[in-house]
């Protein structure tokens, strides 16, 4: 049996146009940087290999059968893991942050990209998944541990910028999933309260009691909202320790961000 069907039902061409125009903003940028600087007038050439072979990836990948991701999910997960664990103990450290990895004397690396990717496909093959309820208390424990194992590690190096863009990736994937207004609130309701803690004790406590309030309002059980409530509480404690953990260039950054 032949089936017929056009490239375009393929290929979606209004995904791939933003893609070439922003590689092309930015070897035009680098191009005219680098126009009249001996030192750094490789950087282009290097550039313009780098988006050719990036390009030949996207083309292959992109026509992939989509349960290869599915098989392929959790060994780069636990890769990934493996490599976060490794970049802490033996990483080197440049700006502050123990995120490279170096083959040799010149060759690096960060794990922390390839764990971008890797845990896009293991919490996407985790919520693709018919027997997932993302309402259920459950799986959002078990999302937020696959989401939250990197971050972690991450926390460790430290490294705020990335953690952010994990954070961002998390939440985006579990909206797209289809999580509730309360769902939503259990991810996001420890992180708001571990904020609130970093301005002081009374806006923490603040913060603490509107929690309370919107778990009286959706008159949840004694012993999960309980439980919500000192996830929550521990988290603002919690925040103080990890602050002091970074290097004083991040704990500007956040400040200067909140």
């Amino acid at each position: 049996m032949q089936i017929n069907y056009k490239f375009k039902d393929k290929f979606d061409i209004w995904f791939f146009v933003p893609i070439i125009l922003l590689l092309g903003i930015g070897l035009i940028a680098i191009y005219s940087a680098t126009l009249n600087n001996p030192i750094a007038e490789n950087n282009f050439t290097k550039q313009l290999i780098w988006v050719g072979t990036g390009i030949i990836v996207f083309f292959v990948i992109y026509f992939l059968p989509t349960n290869s991701f599915k098989n392929i999910a959790w060994p780069i997960y636990i890769f990934s893991i493996l490599l976060l664990i490794i970049v802490v103990v033996m990483g080197k450290r440049v700006s502050g942050a123990k995120s490279w990895l170096y083959l040799g004397s010149s060759l690096g690396f960060q794990p922390s990209e390839l764990a971008k990717i890797s845990t896009i496909l293991a919490l996407s093959s985790f919520l693709s998944k018919r027997e997932v309820d993302i309402e259920s208390f459950k799986d959002i424990l078990l999302s937020l541990a696959i989401g939250f194992i990197p971050i972690v590690l991450i926390l460790l190096e430290p490294d705020m910028g990335t953690v952010l863009v994990f954070i961002t990736i998390f939440i985006t994937m579990i909206f797209w999933k289809g999580i509730s207004l309360f769902g939503l609130f259990i991810v996001l309701s420890p992180g708001i309260v571990a904020i609130s803690s970093m301005f002081g004790a009374l806006p923490f406590i603040a913060t603490l009691v509107i929690v309370a309030v919107i778990l009286i309002f959706f008159k949840r059980g004694l012993i999960f909202s309980g439980s919500l409530f000192a996830i929550n509480l521990a988290s603002g404690f919690f925040t103080d320790y990890v602050f002091r953990a970074l290097s004083p260039h991040q704990q500007i950054r956040i400040k200067s961000f909140l």
